[in-house]
């Protein structure tokens, strides 16, 4: 169904686009030269444009939190399935039936010891 190709296409597109930013935090850094070969490339036509002004995020300094070596100033999964929702036709009825199962939804990569 072209509809949850479109909804995936908007979730992988804001979390690579929001991912590939990084705000000094070398973790971010690391993520951000991985995510620099991935692309999702849209094709024009049937896709909704974004409502509004897009909202900066709260904190943009790249808090650091030292005993875990991760930066949390960026948005969680959740975040991205809730505005991808908006790219579909019908976001109240394919568009909602995606959803996040289990805590907690943020995705980090795996440190080797």
């Amino acid at each position: 169904d072209r509809e949850i190709d479109r909804f995936t296409k908007a979730l992988l597109k804001a979390f690579l686009d929001e991912r590939s930013t990084s705000l000094g935090c070398k973790q971010c850094s690391i993520l951000a030269e991985e995510f620099k070969s991935m692309s999702v490339n849209e094709r024009k036509g049937n896709t909704k444009k974004g409502r509004g002004r897009k909202k900066k995020p709260e904190s943009e300094d790249g808090v650091l939190k030292t005993s875990t070596g991760y930066c949390f100033t960026h948005k969680r999964a959740g975040y991205f399935v809730s505005r991808a929702r908006k790219a579909c036709r019908l976001p109240f009825m394919i568009g909602a039936a995606p959803v996040c199962y289990g805590v907690p939804t943020g995705i980090r990569k795996k440190i080797s010891v």
